[in-house]
């Protein structure tokens, strides 16, 4: 097995991406990279042996993909203690009939193996013959019969270790995978696979689990010295869903993408203003939010000319039109999404981008369990088909799962108070009943960093 660095800035946390079969280092040349960790690209299988030093880091994240998540099982105990271990469109148990690739269909590829299989294996695996000659740099140099080698390598090594190592703590899938039938891993993943669109070579999915990773050393480094009583630092999810979002946005947007005129909708104090406003100097900004006061707070992150509209969006009036229509953390608000999107497209020009963050129905779910009531959350699917009927082409479209950490249950509602949800879950707290729902989201919901949170942020960017 061989290594390279794709990023190595004496960090402390590590993302150790094990790649699939054919891959090398370039499998990641398209993929988004925060610049607060280390990360290392895991390939060439026709060896299972490293020497590479888990043990130099205090955190290590774990993505795999196809059979890598195989081998990073394989190699569960050579790395250690992992703080987080993310599976992209592969399974513990690589050939298998009902939990990885048919048997069969896994034989004919190795035992007719050549220039021309690997050519057709190629195509399947980036979803068609154009999506692979756009995709072609991102596999390996190396020619088919070193890597029949290493499939024949495999084969004799899934036959003779077939006992998963260590759980999984994210598992994706792509639903158009032609290589591990999503069915399959749905029997593997159970209930907790999240599905996106794609093909099973996905580099979003790349960039999202390695931000994961990153996002989760922050976490856990910040710990609880989050927990104070003002939006900007108990919003802290929605920071970094804003940062996430920014990086997206800077990955997915159009590259001639030059605004003259930026709309943020929910702009809060200003976390998405402060990470794209940099990027577009010349653009003059309309920022809209429910509180003027946030909006000022905003407007100090603006590099250039700006313009406050403070209100209910779907009411606001704009003679001008929008280049790009930003928002993160906010549409969950506005019930009527085919409105808003709609809204939206008549106050934009042609060709403009829309990019936001929104929460899904995962969201909250330890809360709604106990508690009921709260938003009505959408699908991404279901957003999807909003923002097609105002005749929005998606680009881009992911969500992820966040776990925020604290010490008690009532550190939880005041969290969620503190960021503006109190009012949507209907309780009436008697001591008995506080008494009660502390005692069952202790129960349910805890481990060692605390009681958990847990939210879902879905990202989207579109074009009209």
């Amino acid at each position: 097995m061989k290594f390279r660095w794709i990023r190595r800035a004496n960090s402390k946390t590590l993302v150790a991406f094990f790649g699939g079969f054919a891959c090398d280092e370039n499998i990641l040349s398209r993929t988004y990279i925060p610049e607060d960790c280390d990360v290392a690209a895991f390939f060439d299988y026709r060896g299972l042996e490293t020497d590479f030093d888990f043990g130099a880091y205090k955190n290590v994240g774990v993505v795999a993909w196809s059979f890598g998540v195989w081998v990073a099982d394989f190699l569960s105990e050579r790395i250690g203690r992992t703080l987080v271990r993310i599976a992209i469109n592969g399974s513990p148990y690589p050939v298998d009939a009902e939990r990885g690739i048919p048997p069969a269909v896994f034989e004919k590829t190795v035992d007719n193996f050549g220039e021309a299989a690997r050519v057709k294996f190629m195509r399947r695996v980036c979803g068609g013959a154009a999506e692979y000659a756009e995709l072609e740099g991102l596999f390996a140099r190396r020619g088919a019969d070193e890597l029949r080698e290493e499939l024949e390598f495999l084969r004799g090594a899934f036959a003779r270790e077939k006992t998963p190592r260590k759980p999984w703590d994210i598992a994706y899938a792509s639903r158009e995978d032609k290589i591990f039938p999503v069915e399959n891993l749905r029997r593997v993943w159970g209930d907790s696979l999240r599905v996106c669109e794609g093909e099973h070579l996905s580099p979003p999915l790349f960039g999202l689990a390695i931000a994961a990773v990153s996002a989760r050393a922050s976490a856990t480094a910040r710990g609880f010295e989050r927990r104070i009583e003002t939006y900007s630092q108990n919003a802290f999810v929605q920071r970094e869903v804003a940062e996430s979002l920014a990086d997206a946005f800077a990955e997915f947007a159009p590259p001639s993408l030059s605004p003259a005129n930026v709309l943020e909708i929910g702009c809060g104090t200003g976390f998405l203003t402060s990470a794209l406003s940099p990027k577009f100097p010349s653009a003059k900004w309309f920022l809209n939010d429910i509180s003027e006061k946030m909006c000022e707070c905003a407007a100090k992150s603006v590099a250039g000319e700006f313009e406050i509209r403070a209100g209910d969006f779907m009411h606001a009036e704009f003679s001008e039109k929008m280049d790009a229509v930003l928002s993160s953390s906010c549409f969950q608000w506005i019930p009527d999404l085919r409105g808003l999107f709609g809204k939206i497209s008549r106050v934009s020009s042609d060709g403009a981008v829309l990019a936001f963050s929104t929460f899904g129905a995962k969201n909250y779910p330890q809360i709604r369990s106990l508690v009921g009531g709260g938003l009505e959350y959408r699908t991404p699917y279901e957003i999807r088909d909003a923002l097609a009927a105002a005749g929005y082409s998606v680009l881009y479209c992911a969500e992820d799962i966040l776990d925020a950490f604290f010490p008690t249950p009532k550190d939880v509602l005041r969290h969620i108070k503190s960021t503006g949800v109190n009012g949507r879950f209907s309780r009436f707290w008697t001591p008995k009943k506080f008494a009660e729902f502390s005692k069952a989201y202790t129960d349910n919901f805890s481990d060692g960093n605390g009681v958990v949170l847990t939210y879902n942020p879905i990202y989207i960017i579109a074009e009209k």
